[in-house]
């Protein structure tokens, strides 16, 4: 919509959710890269802009979303399913067990 009087038009954005770890390394990964793209979307120099995208944003946009469409056809794809919930957990998954008799 090409509305220039209708500028500036304050949105106001939620805070940004916390990044939140998981077990499988492959979601991270793949979390890192939407955060990435949606925090360079929302710092971008369109979101400033009435114009809509611009042509650069709109570039790393797209190239954004190869990145993680590569990252999901070429590692993740491949290596999943992994399921080795007990080799490596990340937190610690219980306490000790009972001492003594």
């Amino acid at each position: 919509v090409d509305a220039p009087e209708a500028s500036p038009y304050p949105i106001i954005l939620p805070d940004w959710p916390e990044f939140a770890q998981v077990e499988n390394e492959s979601c991270n990964a793949l979390l890192r890269m939407l955060h990435i793209t949606g925090l360079s979307l929302r710092n971008a120099e369109s979101a400033r802009l009435v114009g809509g995208l611009q042509i650069h944003d709109s570039k790393r946009l797209t190239d954004l979303i190869q990145r993680t469409r590569n990252l999901l056809e070429n590692f993740i794809r491949p290596t999943e399913p992994t399921d080795m919930p007990d080799s490596s957990p990340q937190a610690e998954m219980s306490g000790p067990g009972a001492g003594g008799t």
